[in-house]
């Protein structure tokens, strides 16, 4: 997983695997969602990401944890 920040644009770009996206669904004022061609979740862009984590030092101190899911063999 990736994340990055565009300052420029004010766009935060979540993305959990690599490729070219076919499709953009708006899932909600600021968010978008893409998809890869076989339908799978790419990325999530939030835009106006200011207004939304405010100085987005949360982002910058965001924690992952892993849920102990196993992968399939």
């Amino acid at each position: 997983m990736k994340i990055t920040y565009d300052p420029e644009a004010d766009a935060l770009y979540i993305e959990f695997r690599k490729g070219t996206f076919e499709t953009v669904y708006d899932e909600a004022k600021d968010v978008a969602l893409d998809y890869d061609v076989e339908g799978r979740l790419k990325g999530v862009e939030v835009l106006g990401a200011s207004r939304h984590f405010g100085d987005l030092e949360t982002v910058r101190q965001m924690t992952f944890e892993e849920l102990g899911v196993k992968q399939p063999s």
